[in-house]
């Protein structure tokens, strides 16, 4: 796989969402949705809306490091910036510190805020742009010191409900898009 995939499949998966969003719009007050149904697509949006955001954010880690687009992903080995693909790579001792292969969800935010010069203005990565209380809890496995399991973690797609609203939900969408666009542009 190119890492310029990774940006490819962002922006399918934030079509994908819109969509559903835009769906469920139609549906709303008629019958022919049930709750149970509703439930089931508000957490594949969610779900998806998180990927989104991974897939984005391991692009412009990759270009902001400078890497071949013509390599493949898994051959990322940047000691510079301890970035690898993965965690022990064959046929190296380096120690480091981030690796894109186990979804590190929240290591490869804080990786991408080292990286991106300051003023970037880019929601989630640069923690000066505040975020609703709502979209922190969503995205961050913390909130007011307490430990949730209601963040976005890639084991979401194993579960069937989220305990969020659709107007949460539709508000992280548009969160995801605003930091896609804004990574394209910077990164």
């Amino acid at each position: 796989m190119l890492y310029t995939q990774y940006k490819d499949a962002a922006l399918k998966h934030l079509n994908a969402c819109k969509t559903a969003l835009h769906g469920l719009k139609f549906y709303h007050g008629t019958t022919s949705l049930s709750q149970k149904k509703k439930e089931a697509l508000l957490h594949n949006i969610f779900y998806l809306s998180g990927y989104t955001l991974e897939c984005v954010i391991n692009y412009a880690i990759y270009k902001r490091v400078g890497f071949s687009s013509m390599s493949e992903v898994d051959t990322l080995q940047d000691t510079a910036n301890s970035i690898s693909f993965y965690k022990n790579p064959r046929g190296t001792t380096f120690r480091f510190r981030y690796f894109i292969q186990q979804h590190k969800f929240h290591k490869n935010i804080q990786l991408l805020q080292n990286l991106l010069p300051g003023g970037h203005s880019v929601p989630l990565i640069d923690r000066s742009i505040s975020i609703s209380p709502t979209m922190e809890r969503m995205i961050f496995d913390r909130f007011a010191g307490i430990r949730n399991n209601n963040h976005w973690r890639p084991e979401l797609r194993y579960e069937t409900t989220t305990p969020f609203s659709q107007s949460d939900i539709e508000e992280f969408v548009e969160l995801t898009e605003q930091v896609y666009i804004q990574l394209l542009t910077v990164a």
